[in-house]
């Protein structure tokens, strides 16, 4: 069985290895974000306030991240915290499985011209390589700056940004387009 993209098929294992592949990196980092961040826990109580109460707790601008999480909450079983933590994990895996295929699919009529040996082994692995790109900060270590001062590709730490991962490639898909004319 394949998915034909551009008319170029590609195996349903190879996309069911990349799933696996990305749930397997970004599930460990979205537990640890909900359990010991910052901003993923003050985003699920948000939730949980607009889903007690009708209102978030306080103005956010992209409260989308926060309807997703009450839609989804309501479908799990067991108690307030448990079914918002596992409905931030869905919904940020999903994202990461978006982006993931979106990235996979965007360079594919590259990488189907390499050898048939190693095609989808160089697609995965470039798919999950761009998935985990951030600044090289070895540099700055002494100085104890890791964050500031670098244009961060990707923050692992904030919902929000992980939400609008999906709508980044498609997004600059159209400015290409639109910039094209110029």
């Amino acid at each position: 069985m394949t998915i034909l993209s551009r008319r170029i098929r590609v195996p349903i294992t190879t996309l069911a290895l990349l799933c696996i592949l990305i749930a397997a990196i970004f599930i460990p980092i979205l537990v640890a974000m909900i359990n010991f961040g910052n901003d993923y826990p003050n985003h699920i109580h948000s939730a949980m306030a607009l889903d007690s109460t009708g209102q978030l707790d306080r103005p956010i601008p992209q409260f989308l991240y926060h309807v997703l999480l009450v839609g989804v909450s309501r479908t799990i079983p067991g108690g307030q915290e448990f079914r918002f933590s596992v409905a931030a994990i869905i919904v940020g895996l999903a994202c990461y499985l978006a982006m993931g295929l979106l990235i996979f699919y965007w360079y594919l009529p590259t990488i189907i011209r390499l050898p048939a040996r190693f095609r989808w082994l160089i697609a995965i692995l470039l798919t999950l390589a761009l998935l985990l790109v951030g600044p090289v900060n070895e540099l700055t270590w002494s100085g104890h700056n890791l964050y500031f001062g670098y244009l961060m590709p990707h923050t692992l730490h904030n919902p929000t940004i992980v939400l609008l991962l999906p709508f980044t490639l498609p997004l600059f898909a159209f400015a290409l387009v639109a910039l094209r004319g110029i």
